[in-house]
C-alpha cells in the first residue's frame, strides 16, 4: 500500500474512535515515538563514541609509528641505544628490532 494512502487510512480511524479510545491510542503511539527517539538517540551517540574512539587508536598509532621512525634515524646516526631510549621512551628491546 502507498505510505500517503496508509497514512490517511491511519488517521480515518483514529477519526473513529472514541474519546477513550483516542486517549489510548495516543498514548500508546506517545510510548512509540518516545522509544523510537531514545534508540535513535542511542544509536547516535553510540556513533559519536565509536567515532571518538577511532580517532583517538588512530592518533596513537601515529605517534607510536613516529617514535619508531625517530628512533630508526638516530640508529642510522649511530647513536647509543641509551641515548635512543632516553629520546625517545623506546625500551631497549624494541630499539634492537628497529
Amino acid at each position: 500500500m502507498d505510505s500517503a494512502i496508509a497514512e490517511a487510512y491511519k488517521k480515518y480511524e483514529e477519526a473513529l474512535l472514541d474519546e477513550e479510545s483516542y486517549r489510548a491510542y495516543w498514548m500508546r503511539r506517545k510510548v512509540e515515538l518516545d522509544s523510537n527517539g531514545q534508540r535513535r538517540y542511542a544509536h547516535d551517540e553510540g556513533k559519536k563514541e565509536g567515532r571518538a574512539e577511532g580517532l583517538a587508536e588512530g592518533r596513537a598509532e601515529g605517534v607510536e609509528q613516529t617514535t619508531l621512525e625517530i628512533a630508526r634515524k638516530m640508529k642510522a646516526m649511530a647513536l647509543s641505544v641509551i641515548q635512543i631510549t632516553e629520546a625517545t621512551g623506546l625500551t631497549f628491546e624494541e630499539i634492537e628490532r628497529l
